[in-house]
């Protein structure tokens, strides 16, 4: 059944042929003699849809494959909507969806966003639209995350949380990102001002000592060859004596 089980669809090394277990049918994963399910917390791919699962395969987050999500970042869209750019691996396009987490206080707003096969790029990266109206509810008091959540639809896993949004930071808006590190609005220009400060503050002081050095060697050499000079060439001390005449003493 997997005899030359090698990766065919492009961009996706990993997807290969897999496990099936559907119905009443039961499985119990003893051992794997190699590959990535060797590993902890690593993909079995073994698609369950309705097995009794025993074993390994029921240890893991999933039985399937277990995606990582590494980076998010968003770019704001003319009508509003903010596009996700999710980096990670394993990021396939199947039964994933990403949870969108808006707390502020003891309030929380949950987001859920299907992934298709259209918005993956490959499996390292994915583009998926949020519309504006599903963020309304981000103000400045409220702080954002986002996961990613994978296995069974009705009890899903979810991979570690990226913080969109802290309290501390403004809301997003106009070309100002909601995402942690990577904001474009007014924080990233300011930032670039006081830098650009700092920069000519140094290039002034670098030319400031320079120029200081070399007027001191000059001066010092004008000194040395001063001294040269009347080493060379010493001029005697006339001493004048005048004498008064009778009438002007």
């Amino acid at each position: 059944m997997f005899e030359n089980n090698k990766p065919s669809v492009e961009g996706y090394p990993s997807a290969r042929r897999n496990v099936i277990c559907e119905g009443n049918g039961e499985l119990d994963v003893v051992s794997v003699k190699g590959g990535d399910g060797m590993l902890p917390n690593t993909s079995l791919w073994i698609l369950d849809e309705g097995c009794q699962l025993g074993g390994i395969a029921s240890e893991r987050g999933s039985s399937f494959f277990i995606p990582v999500l590494e980076e998010v970042k968003n770019i704001s869209q003319p009508n509003g909507d903010e596009e996700l750019i999710i980096h990670g691996k394993l990021l396939l396009p199947c039964n994933l969806s990403a949870k969108i987490n808006m707390k502020e206080g003891v309030e929380e707003e949950i987001v859920k966003k299907g992934i298709d096969e259209e918005d993956c790029v490959s499996e390292n990266e994915i583009h998926s639209i949020i519309s504006s109206s599903e963020l309304e509810k981000v103000r400045d008091e409220t702080e954002v995350s986002m996961c990613i959540l994978f296995g069974k639809a009705d009890s899903p896993s979810s991979t570690n949380s990226f913080i969109l949004k802290n309290t501390s930071e403004t809301k997003a808006n106009g070309n100002e990102r909601i995402v942690e590190g990577g904001k474009e609005g007014k924080s990233y220009w300011l930032l670039i001002v006081c830098i650009a400060i700092v920069v000519v503050l140094l290039i002034a002081l670098i030319i400031f000592v320079v120029r200081w050095r070399n007027s001191k060697e000059e001066a010092k050499k004008y000194k040395e060859i001063v001294d040269d000079n009347i080493k060379k060439d010493p001029k005697p001390i006339e001493i004048v004596t005048m004498e008064m005449s009778p009438e002007e003493q």
